[in-house]
């Protein structure tokens, strides 16, 4: 008969087996798996400290800012959604439930971090309306310091 240490109703018990008990090979997988989850549970708040470390700061905090002018040109009034997104990022910024009146324009500003929209940088700008009727345009982040206007018409 020999002596094996396991978990039971009192946290750790002698459980007493004969030789050929599987108890001299679950406990030790056990406890190297506990002793891999503690030391992982000890440094986890710091691999969310260094991961925000390793992220690029914008100093500035500057935007690069997209106006979208929507005219409904239609007799008729329109809700739908306006999307905007940056070219080969998954940056991205939508509004949904948006009232477009007949005869008249709707403006609204969507904003990104600069730092991840370099000069030059391409970005898409869709209204969908109606029965899943689209319109897109097309525009880049030019080098001047104002918001890129993004005319859109529904017709």
């Amino acid at each position: 008969m020999v002596q094996c240490y396991g978990f039971g109703n009192n946290l750790i018990q002698s459980i007493q087996y004969e030789p050929g008990c599987s108890c001299n090979r679950i406990f030790p997988v056990f406890a190297y798996t506990l002793l891999l989850t503690i030391v992982f549970l000890m440094y986890l708040p710091n691999i969310g400290e260094t991961f925000a470390q390793s992220m690029p700061k914008d100093e500035n905090n500057q935007l690069f800012k997209v106006t979208v002018n929507v005219t409904n040109n239609a007799k008729v009034s329109f809700v739908g959604t306006i999307h905007v997104a940056i070219d080969g990022t998954n940056q991205s910024k939508v509004i949904n439930n948006v009232q477009f009146p007949s005869n008249q324009t709707v403006t609204h500003d969507f904003e990104f971090g600069a730092m991840f929209i370099p000069i030059g940088k391409g970005f898409t700008a869709e209204v969908v309306y109606g029965d899943d009727v689209f319109k897109r345009t097309y525009g880049v982040n030019t080098p001047a310091n104002t918001p890129e206007i993004a005319k859109i018409t529904i017709q």
